[in-house]
């Protein structure tokens, strides 16, 4: 008798820390996300400033200065950080834009530490999403749940989209950062661009940003859609094998 308890209480144990993970694992892969999602946004953001006051900055020295003569060169060494963003066309431009590839790159280095540490999760988190998606259409399409049952077996099915939804619209936002950040530097106008703004666009356009499931498939905002297809297909099969057993009996 006592074996059987230990037994009972060993099986309701393991089934209470499934459920905590299974109900947690999407919760924790969304915090990460949107926290590494804010670091980025503001190298992004950072770009964004450098970009629009270079612009600004040009503009004006090209209207100030006659044209066909070019602006002195006045060696300055400057003390304030924020006074690199006032100089366009010296060795200051190429500090601050080394800045900010650095820091990309330190932010890469960090995603490559999450992406492997997600990896797994990602796998078992879409897997038992979509297992328990299918299950729960065939109960509700073959008419096996009703009353409560079928009021269940809707709010959780609307609680694992919400949650899938979640997981492919924050893992997915980093492409489209990167994309964002590759834009802004292709806009850069000629007289700021220089060696540094270069290897930026190189290192963001080789090193992409995107999390997979151990490789399996990558986690994209399209990636929804494209379960969602999936799934009306397993609908459509269902409700075909249905016509087609009442109809032949």
């Amino acid at each position: 008798m006592a074996s059987k308890e230990r037994l009972n209480l060993t099986g309701y144990i393991l089934n209470w820390q499934r459920t905590f993970m299974w109900s947690y694992t999407d919760v924790f892969i969304v915090a990460v996300s949107i926290s590494f999602s804010y670091k980025l946004n503001q190298l992004n953001e950072r770009v964004k400033h450098l970009v629009q006051m270079k612009k600004e900055k040009a503009a004006a020295q090209s209207l100030t200065n006659p044209v066909n003569m070019p602006a002195p060169m006045k060696p300055r060494i400057q003390t304030n950080p924020e006074e690199f963003y006032l100089f366009p066309c010296n060795e200051a431009n190429i500090y601050v834009w080394r800045h900010a590839r650095e820091q990309y790159a330190k932010l890469t280095h960090l995603f490559l530490i999450i992406k492997k540490k997600l990896s797994a999760l990602l796998l078992i988190s879409f897997s038992a999403n979509l297992y328990y998606i299918l299950i729960q259409v065939y109960y509700m399409l073959t008419g096996r749940a009703e009353g409560w049952e079928l009021v269940y077996l809707l709010l959780s099915f609307s609680l694992i989209i919400i949650r899938l939804s979640s997981v492919c619209y924050y893992g997915g936002v980093f492409i489209i950062q990167v994309m964002e950040i590759i834009k802004m530097l292709h806009s850069v106008d000629s007289c700021i661009y220089n060696i540094e703004i270069e290897r930026f666009i190189t290192h963001a356009s080789k090193h992409q940003m995107v999390l997979t499931g151990m490789n399996f498939f990558a986690i994209t905002q399209s990636l929804m859609l494209k379960m969602a297809t999936a799934i009306m297909a397993y609908e459509l099969v269902i409700i075909q094998m249905y016509q087609q057993r009442y109809s032949s009996i």
